[in-house]
């Protein structure tokens, strides 16, 4: 994964072998396919690793041919942010001895499931305004650019202490070339309002819930995120489709 637009190491920053040797502070995700845990360096800097879990043999074998799934993580990382999306750079991707691969990614904040569960939320009328907003600019400029997102799930956005949001794992990204938009921005939209939904129930809090208003937010900012026609209509021109 050399050809990856990864930063390289400074004085500055630590070196990946030294991020993945530190003890692990939280674990956030284990299944079969992946592992996903934080660490703090020496600088106080708290950092997350993703190491892909699935059978070593196979991840060699994928990733001689380009096509595993963090190199299509690193390459999708790469083209959101060159289109100004608040995504969360990938600091360094490897493998490891056996074939492991794995990624390194800075720390942005808790997850908006977190955020949701735990009330924050529904405790900040202001904060949840803004994050319902900043949600909808992120899915609009995502559908704008032809973009299916698999995994827009509420776990795969980050609120960092100032009241951004980042997205992360854009790994489930595809081109949406040919394919019509309501095919795919119903699916993702879909599974965005259940997870945050989902993660509201657990917080046994009714205001947690998405309520009408959050809605018609997101809904007028996703749509204000695309071009208007002379009418001022939007809508979402296919010469920026991505393969």
């Amino acid at each position: 994964m050399s050809d990856s637009p990864l930063p390289e190491p400074t004085a500055e920053l630590p070196e990946p072998a030294e991020l993945l040797a530190l003890p692990e502070a939280k674990v956030f995700k284990q299944d079969r396919r992946s592992r996903v845990w934080s660490v703090e360096d020496g600088s106080g800097r708290r950092w997350a690793i993703k190491r892909f879990e699935h059978s070593p043999l196979r991840q060699r074998l994928v990733a001689k041919v380009g096509q595993h799934p963090a190199q299509r993580e690193v390459k999708w990382h790469a083209k959101l942010i060159a289109a100004e999306l608040p995504v969360v750079p990938i600091f360094a991707a490897g493998h490891d001895a056996s074939g492991r691969q794995w990624l390194i990614t800075p720390w942005r904040g808790d997850d908006l499931a977190e955020w949701i569960q735990d009330g924050r939320l529904a405790d900040d009328p202001a904060l949840r305004h803004d994050v319902t907003r900043q949600l909808g600019a992120i899915a609009g400029r995502i559908m704008q650019m032809r973009v299916f997102n698999r995994d827009f799930k509420a776990r795969n956005f980050v609120v960092d202490e100032q009241g951004k949001v980042w997205l992360i794992d854009a790994g489930g990204c595809r081109g949406g070339k040919g394919t019509p938009l309501l095919a795919f921005a119903l699916r993702m939209l879909t599974l965005l309002n259940r997870t945050a939904r989902g993660a509201a129930k657990e917080s046994g809090r009714a205001d947690a819930l998405p309520s009408r208003t959050d809605r018609q937010r997101f809904f007028r900012t996703m749509t204000a995120a695309w071009p208007s026609l002379p009418d001022g209509m939007q809508h979402l021109p296919r010469s920026q489709e991505f393969d």
